[in-house]
């Protein structure tokens, strides 16, 4: 019977996983849509969400002063270049930024 239970329980548990994961996924591509057809808020959020990190990551390679700057071309780079730039999710996003932000 406990077997059962058991059984049925992590089932569950499994398919809420992998429903959040898909609502998690739909989320981050409507937001990259947002950003491509230059909704600002979106955009801010964005930038709130990655600036302390991506000051953080390019102050180890230069000060913090210039860090800033960078990042701060980063993300006007970003702005600039949104609606060629296609990210099919957040994480993709992510890795661009970083991998931009290395580069300058």
């Amino acid at each position: 019977m406990w077997e059962n239970y058991n059984n049925n329980l992590i089932f569950f548990l499994s398919t809420v996983i992998e429903i959040n994961r898909i609502f998690a996924h739909v989320q981050s591509s409507k937001r990259m849509a947002h950003i491509q057809i230059g909704n600002r808020k979106v955009f801010d959020n964005i930038i709130g969400k990655y600036y302390p990190r991506l000051v953080g990551y390019a102050s180890m390679l230069h000060s913090v002063s210039d860090a800033e700057d960078i990042i701060q071309d980063v993300f006007l780079t970003l702005w600039d270049k949104r609606s060629a730039l296609d990210f099919p999710d957040e994480a993709r996003l992510s890795s661009w930024l970083f991998r931009t932000a290395r580069s300058r």
